[in-house]
């Protein structure tokens, strides 16, 4: 499985996309994902958020997780996880000690930082996809998306969603404005 989903949101997030109180909601679906799919094998970076917390729960279900950083483990904490707190930088530093592998694709640049997230996507999917071939199984993309703000940052979900389009990965959405929403009767998921 390749993960790609929203970061928490800062407290001076307006309007809220990934509110902190969304956390134990989105673990729990994420969590119901992985058993009804048998997802075993994770592959995803390790930002605060979505990502974190797929790994947690693939770890939690006794599965492998490997995890790709565009830059160095520091930067990337640097900008990706410590602006959510203390308690997300240790998470984050726990995933690490416990991956099967963690790969850093290239130094840190302000500048090209958007364009390393974007490489970094690129290597997901290709490590999953090669990984599956070998074990003659199948590549499922997941993500935790807010479809009324999918972010237009090169190499965001919103991107990571389009390269599977373009490389017919079958994924689910989990969608956070569904979970938002306090009137919900609607599924939370969709392909």
């Amino acid at each position: 499985m390749v993960f790609s989903g929203h970061m928490i949101d800062s407290p001076t997030r307006k309007p809220p996309r990934f509110p902190p109180e969304l956390e134990h909601t989105v673990t729990h679906c994420i969590n119901e994902h992985l058993v009804l799919n048998k997802g075993k094998i994770a592959y995803a970076a390790a930002a605060s958020g979505g990502d974190i917390i797929f790994l947690e729960q693939m770890l939690s279900l006794h599965g492998e997780i490997n995890i790709i950083l565009p830059v160095s483990p520091a930067d990337f904490k640097e900008q990706s996880v410590a602006p959510a707190g203390r308690t997300w930088s240790l998470r984050f530093e726990r995933l690490l000690a416990h991956a099967a592998t963690v790969q850093i694709l290239g130094p840190y640049s302000p500048t090209n930082f958007k364009e390393s997230l974007c490489n970094c996507n690129l290597h997901l999917c290709k490590l999953a996809t090669t990984r599956a071939r070998k074990k003659n199984m199948q590549v499922r993309g997941l993500t935790v998306l807010d479809s009324t703000q999918p972010g237009h940052l090169t190499g965001g979900t919103a991107s990571m969603i389009s390269l599977w389009q373009q490389q017919k990965i079958r994924y689910s959405c989990i969608f956070l404005n569904k979970l938002r929403s306090k009137n919900n009767t609607g599924n939370l998921y969709g392909s």
